[in-house]
């Protein structure tokens, strides 16, 4: 985690690798203080193209619980993700509900997708 001269904003560079140790996909996250919605807010970018915005909703236990967004050339994507940032160097998401254009996207909420950070920010 980097975080900017000021301090409001903290940067996050996370990756996904098979078991073999090769790369499937970055993360960069980007987070800082909304004072209107007065709650964390975040922007995500990945090596694979996909951009989301996400409202932090409930906190415990190093467990995040996030409501995310995204315009897809397929349409409008809802998410709500549980993010577990217990460990410092593992991210355990997962999508807890998914929703393309409003209809349920089941078959691909309840997987565990585990990244590790990035040391060199």
């Amino acid at each position: 985690t980097k975080l900017s001269e000021s301090g409001q904003l903290a940067t996050l560079s996370w990756i996904m690798t098979q078991g073999d140790g090769s790369s499937l996909f970055d993360a960069k996250l980007v987070i800082s203080f909304d004072p209107h919605s007065g709650t964390l807010v975040k922007q995500g970018q990945t090596s694979t193209g996909v951009t989301m915005k996400g409202t932090l909703r409930a906190e415990q236990d190093g467990k995040l619980l996030w409501e995310r967004h995204s315009d897809t050339p397929n349409g409008k994507l809802f998410e709500l993700c549980l993010f577990d940032v217990s460990d410092q160097d593992t991210l355990r998401h997962v999508i807890l509900k998914r929703t393309l254009n409003g209809i349920p996207q089941s078959a691909e909420e309840n997987e565990t997708i585990v990244l590790r950070r990035v040391s060199s920010e």
